[in-house]
């Protein structure tokens, strides 16, 4: 009678013998091979991401993309790699020099009251140390005052203040030193910067000086040379090398005094430098190509006075003894002290470094895309807005709003696991006794809805 009247009421009717579908699906388990059983699936594992690229067929843009472009691969091409060498690891060299001089020259008495006649000077008697790491000195002018013995004078080389006041004599008694100290033990008559120039006039006992002639024709053998220790054991010699397939020579392998002071800016001339003396510097760059099998020349060698004008001086002595007494010659030489330096920088190539290269080239090339799509999505380019709105459509797209389907989701997963339970309730009622359909029976009839 139940079944009759649900059947007249349109109800439809549960068979119980008929299984109920299943509203989750419940696919059968694939097996799986043991690599992907413990890391998963390699599709996904090893996935990676892409760019999409939109090809913006605009004239103006692109004109300023490849204009961009273009200075980029310039700027990295002609200043980072050919001018900069920034492909290249780069190390300051250890440089070495050796100065010789040769030949003579002729001294007179200075003033040369009584005509006497030129005296021979060698390198002997015109260098000073004889061996110097760093250059030479030459003497233009050399001061001299005889038999020197220790006694009470003015100390021209100790200037006030002195060690006490009453020997810091303002005006001594014989009107000259003033600003000089007085001192008990001194070597007497004093030569000193304080009155190096009465020695000519006559003032100084047993002074002299001898005015050199001829500085400017002596020779200069410069031998300057470079090593890169950790680029290699090669040692460069300036002017032993075949450089570019030419054989060269060195312009101050063999170059006269005057010769290298007309070669400084400006030049110098050897007349404005006698009485004074100057200090001289001779500096040899280079810049290596430690790859370049044929060697290495100094890139330029630059020649420039360094004292300002003050000149350059040099006091030395010779000891001996006379009557029993101990005494000695003081001599203060003026002449041109030449410091040669040889320095520069090293480069090979380096794979590293011109990856770094290439790598900040692809890098800076993004930025050309970048200025085009702000200037294309700017009103300053496109004032129609159909037309901006047409590039954004291009440039961008956008995705739906996935926020609020994953609340579905949710729902959905909610939903599955209630209907789950009820069906295992329904199972229990069927193994208990005969019954027209449980509870999950009517909820699932009413989601099916009428037929």
């Amino acid at each position: 009678q139940r079944r009759a009247r649900r059947a007249q009421h349109g109800y439809p009717m549960a068979a119980r013998d008929v299984e109920l579908r299943g509203i989750v699906d419940e696919d059968p388990e694939e097996e799986m091979d043991p690599v992907t059983a413990a890391i998963g699936d390699l599709d996904v594992v090893f996935a990676y991401r892409t760019m999409r690229i939109v090809r913006i067929k605009d004239k103006s843009l692109g004109l300023l993309y490849w204009t961009i472009v273009g200075l980029i691969v310039s700027y990295i091409v002609i200043f980072a790699l050919m001018i900069e060498g920034k492909h290249q690891q780069q190390e300051v060299g250890s440089g070495t020099v050796v100065t010789k001089v040769k030949g003579k020259a002729f001294g007179v008495p200075f003033p040369n009251k009584e005509n006497e006649p030129p005296v021979g000077y060698d390198v002997a008697d015109l260098r000073y140390p004889e061996i110097d790491p760093q250059g030479a000195f030459i003497a233009t002018k050399i001061t001299t005052v005889k038999e020197q013995q220790i006694g009470e004078c003015i100390d021209y080389d100790s200037r006030c203040p002195c060690r006490t006041k009453e020997k810091c004599k303002i005006k001594p008694p014989d009107g000259d030193g003033e600003n000089y100290c007085f001192e008990e033990k001194a070597w007497c008559p004093s030569l000193g910067l304080g009155n190096l120039e009465k020695v000519a006039s006559g003032d100084v006992p047993n002074g002299k000086v001898m005015l050199i002639s001829g500085i400017e024709n002596l020779k200069l053998e410069i031998h300057a040379a470079i090593a890169f220790p950790s680029l290699g054991n090669r040692f460069y010699v300036a002017g032993k090398s075949n450089f570019l397939g030419v054989s060269h020579e060195s312009p101050i392998r063999n170059v006269s005094v005057g010769a290298l002071l007309a070669m400084a800016d400006p030049p110098l001339y050897m007349e404005d430098l006698q009485h004074t003396g100057a200090f001289i510097g001779v500096s040899v760059n280079w810049n290596c190509n430690v790859d370049d099998s044929d060697g290495c020349e100094p890139l330029q060698i630059v020649v420039q006075r360094l004292d300002s004008g003050d000149g350059f001086t040099q006091k030395r002595s010779k000891h001996y003894q006379a009557g029993g007494a101990f005494k000695r010659d003081a001599m203060i030489c003026n002449g041109l002290r030449i410091l040669v330096d040889s320095s520069g920088i090293g480069r090979s190539m380096s794979l590293m470094l011109a990856v770094i290269q290439i790598g900040s080239c692809l890098a800076l090339l993004r930025t050309a895309a970048i200025i085009a799509d702000a200037l294309m999505l700017s009103a300053i380019y496109s004032p129609n807005r159909k037309k901006r709105e047409a590039y954004y459509k291009c440039k961008v797209q956008e995705t739906a709003d996935y926020s609020d389907l994953k609340d579905r989701l949710n729902l959905i997963h909610d939903q599955a696991e209630e209907t789950k339970k009820l069906l295992l309730a329904e199972q229990k009622g069927k193994r208990s006794g005969p019954a027209g359909g449980g509870i999950a029976s009517s909820i699932l009839q009413r989601r099916a809805g009428p037929r």
